[in-house]
């Protein structure tokens, strides 16, 4: 995503995908690239109200299926020379990527509670099917290859929401130091494949 300083304001060249709401919000938070590639001042973030925009300047992708979230608009945006202007960007040029980076650290904990939610009804789902389908006369959940799959389905969910409830409460407890906890780390297993350095 490429955006070029022109009288007024930018044009943006580029497609974002996925992006949650891209489609239905009324407004999107775009990156895009303003410098040269690979310098640390080089991105800057936009927020584009779409009501103002040329709609033969930009366009919608198409939202990815997604499994037990079917109503959640995971999709994208794209921009043919779409003309923004100034008062779209947000603090300076080249600022775009502090700012992201200061937004993720909430942003990126948070979307453990969206994640978190589509497991536990995955995981719902399943068991339900797993204890009234009946084969070679018992219930799938009887067999023990199925319960001890659902049953480390279940536990990666407690722990994982022991991670997001500690995270969440840096919040207000370590602000400070939030932006550590914001990264999102991974609860390790005991012979999982990143423990055996796969």
């Amino acid at each position: 995503m490429t955006a070029t300083k022109v009288p007024g304001g930018y044009l943006l060249n580029g497609e974002k995908w996925p992006i949650n709401r891209a489609t239905i919000s009324g407004i999107s938070y775009i990156l895009a690239r303003t410098g040269e590639e690979g310098q640390p001042k080089s991105l800057t973030l936009f927020m584009v109200d779409k009501r103002q925009l040329n709609p033969e300047e930009y366009y919608n992708l198409p939202k990815i299926l997604t499994h037990g979230i079917r109503a959640s608009d995971m999709s994208g945006i794209g921009f043919r020379n779409c003309f923004v202007p100034d008062a779209m960007r947000l603090q300076e040029e080249g600022d775009g990527l502090e700012i992201a980076l200061k937004g993720f650290q909430i942003t990126r904990a948070l979307c453990s509670a969206f994640c978190l939610g589509a497991g536990d009804t995955a995981l719902r789902t399943t068991l339900k099917f797993a204890l009234d389908r009946v084969l070679y006369h018992k219930t799938v959940f009887d067999m023990p290859h199925p319960r001890r799959t659902l049953l480390n389905g279940f536990l990666d969910i407690l722990m994982s929401e022991c991670e997001a409830i500690a995270a969440a409460r840096g919040f207000h407890i370590i602000p400070e130091q939030f932006s550590v906890l914001g990264v999102g780390g991974q609860v390790f297993r005991p012979g999982s494949d990143r423990e055996n350095g796969q």
